[in-house]
């Protein structure tokens, strides 16, 4: 899915969009509702991906961390999202994830 979405958009090379970016850990997070929350129905009390993510650490049903790793990932994207949308100092360019946090969202 995420490739189709840059097939269609070719301006995707952004923080939502690049690989360890918003849309990744949110497919990330949608899979794992779909896979695990027959398992685990504590996973669809919540609607947001910080909430979802703290409840996956929570249960664990990934290896230990890593649900953590994911959600902090996805805020630190989102933090540069916004000082990048207000034109705040310490913005990062579009199109640049800290190499830690992509390899974070490989992980899951």
């Amino acid at each position: 899915m995420p490739r189709r979405m840059a097939e269609r958009d070719s301006a995707a090379e952004d923080l939502k969009r690049v690989t360890g970016g918003i849309v990744d850990i949110e497919f990330m997070v949608q899979y794992l509702l779909l896979a695990r929350a027959h398992r685990h129905p504590t996973l669809t009390e919540h609607t947001d991906n910080i909430r979802i993510l703290e409840t996956v650490d929570r249960l664990q049903p990934l290896s230990a961390g890593v649900a953590h790793s994911l959600r902090e990932a996805y805020l630190a994207v989102r933090a540069h999202l916004h000082r990048d949308s207000l034109g705040l100092p310490g913005a990062r360019l579009a199109g640049e994830v800290p190499a830690g946090h992509r390899a974070n969202a490989g992980a899951a």
